[in-house]
């Protein structure tokens, strides 16, 4: 599944503020699992 870019930068802005992945995951009921998110942080 291909995420928006907006969708993408709160997940990462959340995950930057402190959420951990497993919060993030569950939170936005996305995969735990290495995706395309954390492709566009690095």
């Amino acid at each position: 599944m291909t995420y928006s870019l907006d969708y993408r930068k709160q997940v990462l802005k959340s995950l930057a503020d402190g959420m951990t992945f497993a919060e993030a995951a569950s939170f936005y009921d996305i995969s735990p699992t290495y995706s395309k998110v954390e492709e566009t942080a690095a």
